[in-house]
């Protein structure tokens, strides 16, 4: 279990230290750490929910399962749909996606925290076609992400993990003895 998270946070971190400065965001130290741990985070509650459904039953029940579940998860996160857009008596199903906290930490790490104006002159032809959005707090805007503190994502992902990892265990536990 410690393994797999160790390797979890070093890969996530890898890869996010490489999207960082891929696309050219601020070289701000504070900025770049809290969207890497808003990703470790989220890479770590993936893990957990991964496992759990994996622990909770069988491997053709599973493999239909996690997809399964993952659908709503994304759906619900405020990346495809924003949050305005999904039904009055849908939108309380996204508190219950954690997608939808690593999104909205992870666009508030890159475009919040009184980020300065984005230079779009610098951007390539070929998409010229669309709007540049030089202000950061519109980027926010579209996206509806609301104002609050990050801190709240970051919680609120720390509480799903816990979770879901003491799901898992009650789950094998409750197997392992119903098996012997």
């Amino acid at each position: 279990m410690k393994g797999r998270i160790v390797a979890t946070v070093v890969f996530s971190a890898i890869y996010g230290m490489i999207v960082y400065f891929m696309t050219d965001q601020p070289s701000d130290f504070s900025r770049f750490m809290i969207f890497l741990t808003m990703l470790v985070l989220t890479a770590l509650v993936a893990q957990a929910q991964g496992l759990l459904i994996g622990a909770s039953t069988d491997l053709e029940v599973s493999v239909f399962l996690g997809p399964a579940t993952g659908i709503p998860i994304l759906l619900f996160s405020g990346f495809f749909i924003t949050l305005d857009t999904i039904p009055k008596y849908l939108q309380w199903l996204s508190y219950s996606s954690f997608t939808r906290y690593a999104f909205e930490g992870s666009m508030k790490a890159i475009y919040g925290s009184n980020r300065t104006a984005m230079n779009c002159s610098k951007r390539p032809s070929a998409s010229a076609s669309m709007p540049c959005l030089g202000d950061p707090q519109s980027v926010l805007n579209l996206l509806s992400i609301s104002q609050y503190h990050f801190g709240i994502d970051f919680i609120v992902l720390i509480l799903f993990f816990f979770v879901l990892r003491l799901l898992c265990f009650i789950v094998l536990r409750w197997r392992v003895r119903n098996s012997t």
